[in-house]
């Protein structure tokens, strides 16, 4: 047993240690010894083996079992969850003391999903704002307050039945949400706020929660002792890069000028599966972001590109490429040569083919290339749009889909035209993008009905759905409109 418990220590073994334990006689005291012991990984496999039987289990579990450096959320969901504790919650008499603990158990269990699927978790909320007018004063019981009322906005119907067990209605969901709504919107929040982006204590990914749920997009320099923690962590990633680029990017792009590692950029193209990725590579992960960032934004940073061109990274590589291509109008005579060059050394098939077709719009490659005026046909999408055919744009090879790679997106709304004139189809419908670039036709053999529908006055369009510009494939749906 000393051996195991040794062993067990280390997190990376805990599990071998509790599987090798099944047949102690005192196992259960020999799993809370690891639980109290370990972290990480190890203390959640121990969380989730314990059996708070005793007293003093449940009080460590309650008061320390949610305290975990990884995954939180997920240690905070067992203590919450655990059957051996539906007595103790429900006898539980707060304190101001308690009262934190308990903010701190209901906001990570309840950051990624509903608190309405937890055991007696209606009788346990009214408990705990019963009490929050006097004790809510910290960043983690404002983050608890924000996440119990989130989960009333959005109450589990998939499951109603196990919530009206777990004590609730409709009726109480709606009293709650009111409740924390009167108390989170109160103004001395937002000193606590600042203190907590200050001095963090709390997870990155419960703070952006926080901060997405009150509406709120501090300047970048306030988000700076985040990052401190982990300079290329993800969550922050995806609340600078993706959730609010129009805000960040400026910022996010001298920071990463800034912390980039040099070997991220260095002239040295690897072909680096997704198998292979490690934690060394999340600074080639935020560049990726940043890239698509700059994208959507419409930036551009030529200087920038031509570097990514020859990274190590190959969606890094890639995205660059797309940012050129989307920017074709202002490249530089700088441009040229470094394609030349990034398609010399470039390693992956894929992304060589596409340098490839790059330099050959350059070189004018006689593909068709074709604009229209589709300000008539432009129809913005309603909920009660009919679908009609799923199919695949035909004749998309022989137009230079060069022109619109690193601008379409899955998802986005297409033009039908009927091109009446058509002397090889009477039937013809164009499909173009709505900036009026000619992708190509409804095939034949399926326009036949949407032909008939369009003569007939309904309005329809077409949805794109999976595509390979490569490929020249692009699937789409087509709708009919009903405003």
């Amino acid at each position: 047993a000393r051996v195991l418990r040794t062993l067990g220590l280390h997190s990376s073994l805990t599990l071998y240690a509790i599987e090798a334990s099944r047949n102690f006689r005192k196992r259960n005291q020999f799993v809370y010894d690891l639980a109290k012991n370990t972290c990480g990984y190890g203390k959640l496999i121990s969380l989730h083996d314990l059996q708070p039987i005793r007293q003093e289990q449940k009080e460590w579990l309650f008061n320390f079992g949610a305290v975990n450096a990884a995954a939180t959320n997920l240690s905070a969901m067992i203590c919450l969850q655990k059957a051996d504790m539906a007595a103790y919650y429900r006898d539980l008499e707060l304190t101001e003391v308690s009262f934190s603990k308990l903010s701190y158990i209901l906001a990570y269990a309840g950051e990624e999903t509903h608190i309405q699927y937890f055991r007696q978790s209606g009788d346990l909320c009214e408990k705990y704002l019963a009490s929050a007018g006097s004790w809510a004063r910290s960043f983690i019981d404002l983050a608890a307050l924000i996440v119990i009322g989130r989960s009333m906005s959005s109450p589990p119907r998939d499951e109603e039945g196990n919530a009206r067990k777990n004590g609730w209605n409709r009726k109480r969901e709606k009293y709650i949400r009111n409740l924390c709504r009167r108390i989170t919107q109160q103004p001395r929040w937002e000193h606590i706020i600042s203190i907590e982006l200050a001095e963090p204590r709390q997870t990155t990914c419960l703070t952006i929660l926080i901060l997405k749920e009150l509406g709120l997009t501090p300047v970048f320099r306030e988000l700076v002792p985040l990052l401190q923690r982990d300079p290329f962590d993800m969550d922050m990633l995806k609340h600078l890069l993706i959730d609010n680029s129009e805000t960040y990017l400026d910022a996010a792009a001298e920071y990463l000028e800034l912390l980039l590692p040099k070997e991220v950029l260095e002239e040295n193209p690897q072909n680096i599966p997704e198998d292979k990725l490690t934690p060394l590579h999340k600074p080639d992960i935020w560049l990726v972001y940043l890239l698509k960032a700059m994208r959507k934004e419409k930036r551009y940073e030529e200087s920038l590109f031509i570097k990514c061109l020859t990274g190590r990274f190959p969606d890094v590589r890639t995205e660059a490429a797309r940012c050129l291509r989307a920017a074709y109008a202002q490249w530089s005579i700088n441009v040229l040569p470094a394609l030349k060059y990034a398609c010399a050394i470039e390693p992956v098939k894929a992304i060589e083919d596409r340098l490839e077709r790059m330099l050959d719009r350059a070189r004018d490659n006689g593909m068709e290339k074709r604009y229209l005026d589709v300000s008539q046909f432009l129809i913005t999408p309603s909920k009660s749009d009919v679908p009609i055919l799923n199919t695949q744009i035909a004749g998309a090879f022989h137009r230079d889909l060069t022109e619109v790679d690193g601008v379409l997106a899955r998802g986005d709304t297409l033009c039908l035209i009927r091109e009446t004139e058509n002397r090889y189809d009477r039937l013809a419908i164009l499909v173009t993008t709505t900036a009026g670039y000619v992708l190509g036709y409804v095939p034949r053999i399926e326009n036949s009905i949407p032909a008939a529908l369009m003569d007939g006055g309904e309005k329809l369009y077409a949805v794109l759905g999976n595509f390979d510009i490569e490929q020249s494939a692009l699937e789409i749906q087509i709708r009919v409109h009903k405003p």
